[in-house]
């Protein structure tokens, strides 16, 4: 009855720690290797002797060609949710600099407070006679603001 206990208790700790293996090889995140960005398959922590994490591809930029502050997020590691969004991110510190994953992108988007659409739209009301002579047109400020959702670019792709 002991034996088969052990044997309980043993058998649900291997499945555990392999299950729990297993979810890391699900995570990458960027890191450094050999003054280089690297994308890693895992995560960046060890079990003992077991490194949790595999390098999956090395790439062409170098730390030194990066900004202080990329370099410090790199070194402490860059959680992505998946290789595209690794690639992805990888892809922004080429063209930017910047590890800016999608969640921190600062996208520009219409504003519900009336007075951004009526700062765009002043200059199209006031180049207008019907804007001035139409009641209706003045009680409404936004409606005469031009179709584009946006004024201004978003910062950073996301989502490509």
């Amino acid at each position: 009855m002991t034996v088969a206990i052990a044997a309980s208790i043993a058998t649900l700790i291997t499945v555990g720690l392999w299950l729990g293996y297993a979810w890391t090889q699900t995570r990458y995140y960027i890191g450094e290797h050999n003054q280089h960005v690297a994308i890693y398959n895992g995560v960046s922590q060890r079990l003992g002797p077991i490194q949790l994490s595999t390098l999956e591809a090395e790439t062409d930029i170098r730390m030194s060609d990066l900004p202080e502050f990329s370099q410090q997020r790199v070194r402490q590691t860059v959680p992505a949710r998946d290789l595209y969004d690794a690639q992805r991110i990888v892809k922004n510190l080429e063209r930017t600099g910047t590890t800016a994953p999608a969640d921190e992108c600062i996208t520009a988007s219409p504003s519900p407070s009336p007075a951004t659409p009526s700062a765009t739209a002043t200059p199209k009301s006031t180049a207008s006679p019907s804007a001035t002579a139409s009641p209706g047109s003045t009680a409404s400020p936004g409606a005469a603001g031009s179709p584009s959702p946006s004024p201004t670019a978003p910062v950073c792709e996301a989502g490509q």
